[in-house]
């Protein structure tokens, strides 16, 4: 019994952190002991809850009883005592080898899981943005989240010594995925090997602007054409070296160091 109570714990954990965005990326961030620790946490909280919950319906249940036992006192009813039917039922009876109390508990901590869910995602839907929450767990996510919301310009150097320079694609944002980058690449080079010089050797710019049909400056845009968001590159986060933001005008001036 002990290890099926700390099973629904964890379940009960689980499904509440990847319900939740924030709870989401910091598991994701978790190892070993530190996992357990976080799902028993939440997973413990519901299931007090649901406790909670169970002993106000058994006083509910208690109060319906005497009530129904009242008549009992006005007649002589023989084999007529809700009251004992109702504490048996609850306390002593069994489902599949399960205590009801304890199948209650469970039910109520279950309904209570899902309440939980709903209210915390309106509550950050009212008022503040998740995103908010989520720079303040990593440093390169600051920066990525940051940049898309503000449609900036990023450099982005992995540690396959590959550099990217584009702007990162804030649809990623509305369905957590904070294990990816997703950008739209306006240069790509790589970094040599003893110098550390960046050389850019792709400029999706010239082509973007060829293939556009309008003179839209895509670095100040907050929409993209089609034909750019079908260059969209997927870079997984563990491979990112460093990040930071980039600007244009800010480049040339260091252009000399970088071909």
């Amino acid at each position: 019994m002990a290890l099926i109570l700390v099973l629904i714990i964890l379940v009960l954990g689980y499904r509440y952190c990847t319900a939740i965005p924030v709870q989401q990326a910091i598991l994701k961030r978790s190892a070993g002991w530190e996992s357990y620790v976080l799902l028993g946490h939440h997973g413990i909280t519901i299931i007090f809850q649901g406790l909670l919950a169970f002993l106000i319906f058994v006083i509910f249940g208690y109060v319906l009883t005497v009530t129904l036992a009242l008549p009992k006192l006005a007649f002589t009813l023989e084999n007529y005592d809700p009251i004992n039917w109702f504490t048996e039922l609850i306390w002593f009876k069994q489902i599949a080898q399960i205590d009801v109390w304890m199948a209650g508990v469970i039910l109520f901590s279950m309904v209570m899981c899902q309440h939980k869910i709903n209210q915390d995602k309106k509550k950050q839907a009212e008022m503040y943005n998740w995103t908010s929450q989520l720079r303040n767990l990593d440093a390169i996510l600051d920066i990525v989240i940051y940049a898309s919301s503000e449609i900036k310009p990023v450099k982005i150097s992995l540690k396959s010594r590959k550099v990217y320079v584009g702007v990162i694609v804030s649809e990623q944002f509305e369905h957590i995925d904070s294990d990816n980058i997703v950008i739209i690449p306006y240069l790509s080079g790589h970094r040599e090997k003893d110098t550390l010089v960046v050389n850019f050797d792709h400029n999706y710019l010239e082509v973007y602007k060829k293939n556009s049909n309008n003179n839209r400056e895509p670095q100040t845009d907050t929409t993209f054409p089609v034909d750019m968001k079908e260059f969209k590159c997927v870079i997984r986060l563990n491979e990112v070296e460093s990040i930071s933001l980039f600007d244009f005008k800010y480049y040339q001036d260091f252009h000399h160091e970088e071909k």
